[in-house]
């Protein structure tokens, strides 16, 4: 038996990995930081390093991915209705842009201590949208996928099965 993936699906798994790879390498550059070169120094916590800052972007363009592919899965799921899609589309570009922003805000920062005030109210929006799209998705795939209940126990249950994963799967990304 043999599977294959459409391109758009491998373009996106591809991407992804790459991104997440990105990510962990700077997670570990920005601890090698922390806990290995600068250790028993308190005072280097108070100091931003860029791998760190990168990271929120690196984190925005994954979570634009996802919300994307999320996107395109409601649309197709809701019979082509473009609207929420659209809207869900819109959001994740906000939330990317938001995140890429915050990077250049923390790159003009030398310190921890000045992050109270727009760094942290864009921490705020982002936090924000990204609940307003997860929400958004959870609950219109689950009216979709339940409108396509057959009254077939075993559709319907294994319908009732990817609303719960639909629904699990938008509380545990947040």
């Amino acid at each position: 038996m043999t599977y294959s993936d459409g391109r758009l699906i491998q373009m996106t798994v591809v991407s992804l990995v790459v991104l997440e790879t990105l990510f962990v390498a700077l997670s570990i550059h920005s601890l090698n930081h922390y806990l290995i070169i600068n250790y028993f120094n308190p005072l280097a916590l108070l100091k931003n390093v860029w791998s760190l800052d990168i990271s929120y972007g690196i984190i925005a363009s994954n979570v634009l991915i996802v919300h994307l592919s999320y996107a395109y899965r409601i649309y197709h799921v809701s019979g082509r209705k473009a609207l929420i899609p659209i809207a869900v589309v819109i959001v994740a570009l906000i939330h990317f842009s938001l995140g890429w922003v915050l990077v250049a805000v923390l790159f003009r920062l030398s310190s921890v201590e000045q992050i109270p005030g727009l760094p942290e109210t864009l921490g705020k929006a982002i936090l924000s949208s990204a609940a307003a799209i997860d929400i958004t998705i959870a609950s219109t795939l689950s009216y979709y996928l339940h409108k396509k209940r057959t009254g077939f126990k075993q559709t319907d249950k294994l319908i009732n099965r990817l609303i719960k994963y639909t629904i699990n799967n938008g509380i545990l990304t947040r």
